[in-house]
């Protein structure tokens, strides 16, 4: 029995054991993802991983970058590490009981402080970054929502300008997203990551979310919140522009992952899109379709209250014999449909695919 075998069960004691002894720290953990069992397996995945490739990390070099981005977003400091450690330290030992030696325990402790040292230069690096960009800024700032607004009969746009009077553009990469944490609110409500939909070098950040029937956060933003609300917004985050092609892009998205393509589309270009594609349940629930069209790309609207949902093969080889092997493949959808057209794609001869799920609280089905 080793810490591999149990990570599951040592990652949801690891949080019952942080809540009850640390719960300052439940203001970075979006608790609806404790609720599922999202935030346990995460976690798991990341012990497991860092204890498999421990003597080689650059295997995990991309994955603890985007660890690193998210921490960011949340503003994360290098105390909390040693929170961290002690809890973790704490769940091995109660799920493992007497196998956990002397030995064993001080390598596995050994093992977490040298990924905290890893992660807080990484994040260090990132704040300072952040810090130079034009508007930028470090850990946490105070923005006012300014415009509310639907882009689709279920997608509601908010528009956030900083309360400091602070007038000038605002620089970030395409494809990033902001964390919002509500201030005076109950806390279960937030953090939640959005990515930004406004263009870059804009005064304002603008983000768009989808109500859902069980969201809290979004029935609270749809519903309640008002103009003039003050929040807390991180500086941009978020790793998946970073592989945007200069020459020949496709954007494939179904349901809200179009934020982030808009974000991309806004950043490249027609001249470097020679495609958009997305999946929605009906012309009526597409956030930015009118942006799209404006646009004169080339594009395929698949809604499938009319046709039902793509074949993913055909879609996949039918895009590849249209962008063929030196165009870049970029997928912003729910798991299941990004995971299909990743293997189809790769299948069909594509190499350059960048990939995100859009939200691990998202609906199942388009």
């Amino acid at each position: 029995m080793t810490v591999a075998e149990n990570a599951l069960e040592i990652t949801t004691v690891f949080y019952s054991n942080l809540i009850e002894r640390n719960p300052e720290v439940l203001y970075f953990f979006n608790m609806a993802n404790q609720h599922t069992g999202e935030q346990q397996k995460t976690l798991a995945h990341g012990v497991v991983a860092f204890g498999l490739y421990i003597t080689n990390l650059v295997v995990l070099e991309r994955f603890l970058d985007e660890i690193a981005q998210k921490h960011v977003a949340l503003s994360v400091k290098p105390e909390h590490y040693s929170i961290v450690h002690d809890n973790l330290m704490l769940s091995i030992g109660q799920v493992l009981g007497d196998i956990v030696s002397p030995a064993i325990g001080k390598a596995w402790s050994e093992a977490i402080t040298a990924l905290a040292h890893i992660l807080i230069e990484k994040e260090e690096h990132l704040y300072q970054l952040h810090e130079k960009r034009q508007g930028g800024w470090r850990y946490e700032r105070e923005f006012i929502v300014s415009k509310k607004h639907m882009v689709s009969e279920d997608v509601l746009a908010l528009t956030f300008q900083p309360e400091d009077g602070y007038s000038e553009g605002f620089d970030f990469e395409p494809g990033q997203y902001t964390t919002i944490h509500l201030i005076g609110v109950d806390s279960i409500l937030s953090p939640r990551h959005y990515a930004i939909t406004s263009k870059i070098g804009a005064n304002e950040f603008e983000i768009a979310a989808r109500i859902l029937p069980n969201g809290l956060m979004t029935n609270y933003m749809h519903n309640t919140m008002q103009i003039g609300e003050k929040c807390l917004l991180s500086a941009p985050s978020g790793t998946f522009g970073q592989r945007l092609s200069p020459q020949k892009n496709i954007l494939i998205s179904g349901g809200i992952g179009i934020t982030t393509m808009k974000s991309f589309f806004d950043y490249l270009g027609p001249e470097k899109v020679v495609k958009v594609v997305h999946i929605e349940r009906s012309e009526s629930k597409h956030a930015f379709r009118d942006y799209f069209l404006k646009s004169k790309v080339e594009y395929d609207f698949i809604y499938t209250n009319q046709n039902g949902r793509p074949n993913v093969v055909a879609l996949a080889q039918e895009l590849f014999d249209f962008g063929g092997s030196e165009t870049h493949y970029h997928v912003c959808a729910p798991p299941y449909l990004m995971i299909q057209l990743q293997v189809e794609l790769q299948k069909a001869g594509a190499t350059n695919i960048n990939v995100q799920k859009y939200s691990p609280g998202a609906p199942k089905n388009i």
